[in-house]
């Protein structure tokens, strides 16, 4: 029998769940990786997931479920769960199913590094909105629980949290950011470090280190995609999620605009077609001014008169707004963590990203990973 330390940090985002974690074995000697999941969680028969003919050949990512041996139900979470669910779950709060997701993380990490399940001890640290702060008590009595006996598909784990951090969002970049200085750069210091996500965006106001205030709007990039969905005509959330952000670099009324525009027409005719993306188009205008001004009105309010710097993480930061962000914060110091995206497209457990700009929304979990984990 060998024993294993998993040290697991995790971001539990609405669009995508983001984690890195190291495994230390019996000689010390550790390695660490990148982890992506689909955010979907969803309860469903066991009978749905006991004879998955492809479940040893699928990624532990693509097919991962949890449950217990007796239940006639089990959690399927990532890409299985969304085969189930139709309906995203933008809308539920993230520590309902922080508990699902972090289990389920461990058992991807179990499968796919072919680990001893028994006696594995686990370190988790956890990012949640600042609104949901309060639900980091329950979070960890849960998987302290849970964690000692589980099956990740048919594989049983009995493993042992070890350690449990959980931290609001933003708080990774900013100890990414404070890194980078002397020890006393933060004491005379009044930060405020904006998180902007796809489902809500916080703002915390950070004095001399110390939290001074914080909030969270529900609000993000979904009520934008949300709203061009409501003024287009038959658009699918998943395709506008594909593509509008493929618009951020163009203008409007370019050619290249035009074919991306083109490509989400539903209509056959071309004088249907042309009044679709004309509609699209519009869409697309009106739902950035109205999104625009709903988060520049809540950022108004919460930002101090005096500031010495903002700290702007999260997706939706390098959406279309990002140049409004620049204009809005002209008068103060502003970091973005591009410094810290070098050092993270650097490291080569980080080289299993497509997009462009997944790097950037791993900021958060690495600030935290650094803090309680010697990354090699």
């Amino acid at each position: 029998m060998t024993n294993t330390f998993l040290n697991l940090s995790i971001d539990l985002g609405a669009s995508v769940s983001k984690g890195i974690y190291t495994i230390y074995d019996d000689s010390g000697r550790a390695e660490t990786y990148g982890l992506l999941m689909n955010p979907e969680v969803a309860k469903i028969p066991k009978t749905f997931v006991e004879n998955e003919v492809f479940e040893s050949e699928a990624m532990p990512e693509s097919n991962s479920w949890i449950g217990q041996a007796r239940s006639k139900e089990v959690t399927a979470v990532g890409l299985l769960a969304k085969k189930f669910e139709s309906v995203k779950q933008i809308d539920s709060v993230k520590y309902e199913n922080a508990l699902h997701k972090c289990l389920a993380a461990v058992g991807v990490v179990i499968a796919k590094h072919s680990l001893d399940p028994i006696n594995i001890q686990v370190g988790i640290s956890l990012l949640i909105p600042y609104d949901e702060y309060e639900s980091r008590l329950v979070i960890e009595k849960s998987l302290t629980t849970k964690i000692k006996r589980f099956y990740f598909r048919q594989i049983l784990v009995k493993g042992k949290l070890v350690s449990f951090n959980c931290y609001p969002e933003g708080l990774g970049g900013f100890f990414n950011r404070i890194s980078s200085f002397e020890e006393n750069w933060i004491a005379n210091k009044t930060v405020a470090i904006l998180m902007l996500g796809h489902r809500n965006c916080s703002c915390l106001i950070m004095e001399k280190g110390a939290f001074k205030e914080a909030d969270t709007i529900r609000l993000g990039y979904f009520d934008y995609l949300k709203d061009i969905q409501g003024k287009s005509i038959g658009q699918k959330i998943s395709d506008l999620e594909y593509m509008i952000p493929q618009l951020n670099q163009h203008e409007l009324d370019s050619a290249t605009a035009e074919r991306f525009f083109g490509s989400l027409v539903k209509a056959n005719g071309t004088s249907n077609q042309s009044k679709e993306i004309n509609k699209i188009r519009e869409a697309v205008i009106d739902s950035r001014k109205k999104f625009w001004y709903r988060l520049s009105s809540w950022i108004d309010t919460k930002i101090p008169m005096y500031l010495d710097e903002v700290q702007i993480f999260g997706g939706t930061s390098h959406c279309f707004i990002k140049k409004k962000l620049v204009k809005n914060f002209s008068w103060v110091n502003t970091y973005w963590g591009c410094d810290i995206v070098d050092e993270i497209k650097k490291q080569s457990y980080m080289k299993f990203w497509q997009e462009e700009e997944l790097p950037s929304r791993f900021i958060d979990v690495y600030g935290i990973h650094q803090q309680h984990n010697q990354i090699g």
